[in-house]
């Protein structure tokens, strides 16, 4: 089935937010398809950590182009402790969140990490405590993708005041498939003030706030942010997780709770929202419809409107 993707339009006279402060990732879709890869990295001397930073700036994207999905993409998040690390002043430590200092494996229980998901069961590279910095590079093409790695990676190897833990490769096909066989990929959240044009029938963007600190959320109230406002203004926490995908107890829950593999198929897309060609419930409550799947002015045009408790 070829599968068809909505250009999302961009419009200039439509900006509000300074585009320029803030990184591509954060208002980009993924390309379809894309290559990528993420690296954890720990802080060994600030000085010269400091000037690896310099060094990259070249590299990371800012949000001016967001809508074009084109190249490569370099993205860098700090966590508490690489802040500290890298000499940021107490004051402005200070003005950060109580939940981004403690980090993950503090808010075990807030975020049901017990069990099986108890921190002391977590893959040993993410149990280090000196994790300070996450990278991306992310492309639609393996050339831009291995290009970027490639100036990346000689960023990395000339500072000797970082050093890389672990890195992972990841991606997908033109499909974009998840792992339970459902279409992926499809929608994004919409940012106003970034100059997107919602096409009619769309639901409107989210205030910037929810996403981009120093700006109004969607109760029109602009939260505090971590000062000074050169470093907190623009920015947005990101949730780095690894898990497992437990496809074969998702399979056989389906399976033990309908009477035919059609029952399942539609138990399947009441949990996920969509059927596995991409079409939504909404929009084919009964049986999957790969046209609609497969259509990019359809698989994504639905709101809550007519699904006020967003049981579809």
């Amino acid at each position: 089935m070829a599968l068809e993707f909505l250009k999302r339009i961009f419009n200039p006279d439509k900006v509000s937010i300074e585009l320029e402060e803030i990184q591509a990732l954060v208002l980009r879709s993924r390309p379809i398809p894309y290559y990528g890869t993420v690296a954890l990295l720990e802080i060994k001397d600030a000085t010269q950590a400091k000037q690896m930073l310099k060094d990259l700036l070249p590299l990371i994207n800012s949000a001016k182009d967001w809508h074009q999905n084109d190249g490569s993409s370099v993205f860098i998040t700090f966590t508490y402790n690489g802040l500290e690390k890298i000499g940021v002043p107490q004051d402005s430590l200070d003005s950060f969140p109580e939940s981004f200092k403690e980090g993950m494996a503090k808010r075990a229980t807030f975020l049901n990490d017990v069990g099986v998901n108890d921190p002391k069961n977590w893959e040993k590279d993410f149990k280090n405590k000196n994790i300070h910095i996450a990278a991306a590079v992310i492309a639609n093409s393996v050339e831009d993708w291995k290009k970027k790695l490639e100036e990346f990676r000689t960023k990395l190897d000339q500072n000797k005041g970082v050093e890389l833990l672990i890195s992972q490769d990841f991606g997908a096909t033109e499909e974009v498939k998840n792992v339970f066989g459902y279409r992926d990929g499809i929608s994004n959240p919409e940012i106003e003030g970034s100059g997107i044009d919602v096409p009619e029938g769309f639901d409107s963007p989210l205030k910037a706030g929810e996403f981009v600190l120093g700006y109004p959320g969607e109760g029109d109230i602009t939260k505090p942010y971590p000062q000074p406002e050169i470093l907190g203004k623009n920015g947005s926490f990101m949730i780095f997780r690894k898990y497992q995908s437990q496809v074969a107890d998702f399979n056989k829950y389906l399976k033990d709770n309908t009477n035919s593999p059609e029952e399942a198929e539609l138990l399947g897309a009441k949990m996920v929202g969509r059927w596995k060609s991409g079409a939504p419930l909404i929009l084919a409550p009964e049986k999957d419809d790969e046209k609609i799947g497969g259509d990019a002015d359809k698989n994504n045009a639905f709101s809550f409107k007519d699904d006020e408790f967003g049981k579809k």
